[in-house]
């Protein structure tokens, strides 16, 4: 009896699979899908747009998801800015550097904000003597 009971302790401990926790900022990423809201030049490097782009039309619409494990999809919604590219396009995705980058698509940004309503991230680039940053913002 005492044999059969271990028996069946440990077949459901084995069975049973824990699932994995998610930090603050994976929950707040996986939440929704996102949407283009802000594009711009931060010429200061204070982390906000100082200079703001237009976001094309045909990209208003576009979707990104970040799903849990580390993929995701992007989406070009109902006005194809690519119509000769796939609707969807699959992509994989990864925290670095403690949650403060992530890399996307084959490129890695930096985190200025992630919370429930708002993505915001940046890349750098070196033209010369200058750090150009380009700020993207998204929201649900």
């Amino acid at each position: 009896m005492h044999v059969l009971l271990l028996l069946c302790t440990v077949l459901i401990f084995f069975s049973c699979k824990k699932e994995k926790g998610f930090s603050a900022k994976e929950q707040y990423l996986i939440k929704a899908a996102w949407l283009y809201d802000q594009f711009g030049i931060d010429e200061n490097l204070d982390g906000q747009i100082d200079t703001e782009e237009d976001i094309a039309d045909c990209s208003k619409d576009d979707i990104i998801t970040f799903n849990a494990g580390g993929t995701g999809s992007f989406d070009q919604g109902a006005d194809l800015c690519f119509p000769d590219f796939p609707q969807s396009t699959p992509f994989e995705w990864r925290f670095l550097n403690n949650e403060t980058q992530i890399e996307y698509a084959g490129t890695v940004h930096h985190i200025l904000a992630l919370n429930q309503t708002e993505l915001r991230i940046y890349t750098e680039e070196n033209n010369g003597n200058n750090t150009v940053r380009h700020i993207l913002v998204f929201t649900h």
